[in-house]
């Protein structure tokens, strides 16, 4: 035997009684019951925003780049993995400043606002005597007039030796043009080489938009 419930259409608002009225038609599949403030409730469809990420991409070194004792940012040989590597790619491309300008020099510009991940992975090597290797990444806001520094990594390996570095930050881009990362690198002394292959991902950037 079906059952009914009888729903009382009074509700109390600060000391008195207002009359809900309530829809005469039952509910469609993900429907809520909604009040529009003066007592008149209706059907509403939930709204699903859609799910997955807008952008997601990673950009390599194919080829070695040399990192001295003075600050080195890497501006020159980044490309996107190749089409033989099934490369996972969301949205538009990333764009690195190529040139050697002083302020923008190995410049990352987003194609969206929002908040991003940003990953740095590389393999170094240390062809002189036993040193140590900062990995650094940078962070500005006004284009490149000022640059911060944002996180960092550490590698300390005798002649002949290698290392990993990983340097990574959430970084909040709200304007496309004036907002922009790089990556740079500082040894203590001798020289260091960041190994780069055009082949396979052995130094890389990895850009993720985790939402607005």
């Amino acid at each position: 035997m079906a059952s009914t419930l009888i729903v009382d259409q009074l509700q109390k608002t600060g000391g008195s009684t207002t009359a809900l009225t309530l829809p005469t038609s039952n509910a469609s599949a993900s429907q809520y019951l909604q009040n529009d403030g003066a007592g008149a409730l209706s059907w509403a469809t939930v709204s699903i925003p859609a799910g997955g990420l807008s952008f997601a991409q990673q950009w390599r070194l194919s080829a070695n780049a040399t990192i001295g004792t003075s600050e080195t940012y890497l501006y020159a040989n980044w490309e996107k993995p190749e089409s033989e590597d099934s490369p996972g790619v969301i949205g538009a491309d990333m764009a690195v400043d190529a040139t050697t300008s002083a302020t923008l020099s190995g410049a990352w510009t987003f194609p969206d606002t929002g908040v991003w991940y940003v990953a740095w992975r590389c393999q170094t090597y240390f062809p002189g005597g036993t040193h140590g290797l900062t990995t650094k990444m940078w962070t500005t806001d006004d284009n490149g007039s000022s640059w911060y520094e944002a996180a960092k990594d550490y590698g300390y390996e005798p002649a002949g030796g290698y290392d990993n570095c990983l340097v990574d930050y959430i970084v909040s881009i709200s304007d496309t043009t004036n907002d922009k990362l790089r990556v740079s690198g500082i040894a203590d002394a001798h020289t260091n080489v960041v190994q780069g292959n055009t082949d396979v991902n052995q130094c890389a950037l990895t850009f993720i938009k985790l939402g607005d």
